[in-house]
């Protein structure tokens, strides 16, 4: 089964939420059939689900009805794609905002990988910018380091300032 994940989700931890809930919900699902073969009556409190989550049930029950086998298959392929999927971590100055999450999520895959996924990070003293861990690779793009790297330049500025 092929899925599509929904740009919602963009971090290691929207996806084992995501597929959490999925699992809260197939434990309902069995429930519900159980009581509906038996007392003819559904099961009561149902799980609200998210749209990313009523979106993966949605495609695991095409071109059908959805069972609790095609729940199982769903959760089995979410695990084997979380497992397979590229990961880079970005560290912030400070927690971004859903808005530059997406922004981030988006530009990184359209440029590096459709299914990459991104795990956002903060340290407040990198002061600003942005350290990308992929792979074995660190890009360093913080205002800490290139201020470390002109440390003679910004001596020699505070000296001549009086």
């Amino acid at each position: 089964m092929k899925l599509k994940l929904s740009s919602d989700i963009v971090s290691s931890e929207d996806l084992k939420a995501l597929m959490n809930e999925i699992a809260v919900y197939a434990k309902w699902f069995r429930h519900n059939e159980i009581k509906m073969h038996i007392t003819n009556q559904q099961a009561t409190g149902r799980p609200m689900l998210s749209d990313a989550a009523a979106d993966m049930l949605e495609q695991a029950a095409k071109p059908g009805k959805l069972t609790a086998n095609m729940i199982d298959e769903l959760l089995k392929e979410l695990n084997a794609q979380f497992k397979a999927m590229p990961r880079v971590r970005i560290t912030l100055a400070a927690m971004p905002s859903g808005a530059v999450k997406h922004k981030l999520a988006g530009w990184c895959r359209d440029n590096i990988s459709p299914t990459l996924l991104i795990d956002f990070r903060y340290n407040a003293s990198i002061l600003g910018g942005m350290v990308v861990n992929l792979g074995s690779r660190t890009y360093d793009w913080s205002f800490r380091s290139r201020l470390m790297e002109s440390r003679e330049k910004l001596a020699e500025a505070f000296s001549s300032v009086r």
